[in-house]
């Protein structure tokens, strides 16, 4: 009874330590299997992941095509810019050749005298030869002034647009380019004579007469009789054919020395001596068909 007590026992405590061997393997292998299987779905996850990015980082065709579409049209919208800056230069220019010579001087009031006689509106169309051969002028010279005057249009154009282009327009040096420009046309002057450079500016729509628009009180001018409305056709012997140049001639010489000015008024010629220097006037530029 003692022997079957104690074989019962031996199979109870053997049969108990297998089942927990087999348990503890169990577990065990349990953790394994969810370590590893939880490594797994991180290291699937990851590559999801990377694989998300990648995605995003790959335009689709419908996306490639919208931006072509979307560049296309910026270059579009530049381009139409870029023209309309153009023109506007160009019509600038425009309202600038209409007063080419404008003295620096200002502006009279709207009813100031300005000289005597009509002022004429400035010619339609540009320089005309048939015009310049009507009043005198030979049809080779006429020819010549014509195509002077084209070109210094373009000229003139051309250098508005590239410095409205690349940012230089209202600079010191688009004033000295257009200031070298005007250096042209006294150089015409030069080969073709006052009288047909005068008829060359009236022709062309461009001013070609100083008036005096009012006389400073205390000047020479007011000391010599310089009246408003007067018309200076020569300082000191030179034509005289915008205020710059009339500035420039008081100026030359020797201050002080005595000069003659030629004047129109009241549709009479007049000469008046004055002491070289400021005049003391306020001018203005007109446009009266030559003598």
């Amino acid at each position: 009874m003692k022997a079957r007590t104690a074989i019962v026992s031996f199979l109870l405590f053997s049969g108990g330590l297998v089942g927990g061997i087999f348990s503890s393997h169990f577990l065990n292998g349990n953790d394994k299997t969810e370590t590893i299987s939880t490594a797994s779905q991180t290291t699937h996850f990851a590559s999801d992941a990377s694989t998300a990015t990648e995605k995003t980082l790959i335009a689709t065709p419908a996306e490639k095509d919208l931006l072509t579409q979307l560049d296309a049209r910026l270059k579009q919208e530049i381009a139409h810019r870029e023209e309309l800056e153009t023109q506007l230069a160009k019509l600038e220019l425009r309202v600038e050749l209409l007063d080419s010579n404008r003295s620096l001087t200002p502006e009279p009031p709207l009813d100031s005298a300005i000289g005597q006689g009509p002022q004429i509106p400035p010619a339609a169309g540009g320089l005309n030869a048939e015009n310049l051969i009507a009043s005198g002028v030979n049809a080779d010279t006429a020819n010549e002034l014509v195509a002077h005057w084209n070109r210094y249009q373009l000229e003139q154009l051309e250098l508005r647009d590239t410095a409205a282009r690349e940012g230089w327009l209202n600079s010191e040096q688009f004033r000295e380019r257009a200031s070298a420009l005007q250096e042209s046309r006294k150089s015409l002057r030069e080969e073709i004579g006052d009288d047909k450079y005068d008829r060359y500016l009236y022709e062309s729509g461009d001013n070609n007469r100083v008036a005096v628009n009012s006389v400073i009180a205390g000047s020479a001018a007011e000391s010599i009789g310089l009246r408003s409305g007067d018309i200076i056709i020569a300082y000191a012997g030179s034509r005289t054919f915008s205020g710059r140049e009339l500035q420039n001639a008081t100026r030359d010489g020797s201050r002080s020395e005595t000069v003659t000015i030629e004047l129109l008024r009241d549709g009479e010629s007049l000469e008046l001596s004055v002491p070289r220097g400021p005049l003391g006037i306020m001018l203005d530029a007109v446009r009266l068909a030559p003598d």
